[in-house]
């Protein structure tokens, strides 16, 4: 979460709610600039490969793929996404969590 706030910060990215999975995050964000997701993730990406391979003696990536993304135009749809998140948390014993407003100072 450290480096996610680091990162958030960075971009000016607000963090809305997200989902900490075992296979996978989920993050509902608002840029101020279109780059600034893709900048987001690969500082984060970054960091968190770096802690990895250190810690376990590691080289090497550790994702399949790129991320994958999709825009939420408007506050009504966003609601639905939160909904999501949450159905999502406790099944798959996630941590989820819902922030209130949209500056980045969110722990």
């Amino acid at each position: 979460m450290y480096w996610l706030e680091k990162a958030l910060r960075e971009t000016g990215c607000a963090l809305h709610a997200y989902v900490l999975m075992t296979n996978n995050v989920h993050l509902l964000l608002t840029p101020r600039k279109a780059a600034a997701i893709p900048t987001l993730l690969m500082s984060l990406g970054r960091r968190y490969v770096q802690y990895i391979n250190r810690t376990y003696k590691r080289t090497g990536t550790l994702w399949d793929s790129r991320y994958k993304s999709s825009s939420v135009q408007s506050y009504g749809d966003s609601l639905p996404c939160t909904a999501f998140y949450r159905v999502q948390g406790p099944g798959d014993k996630a941590v989820w969590k819902e922030l209130k407003g949209t500056g980045s100072n969110f722990l």
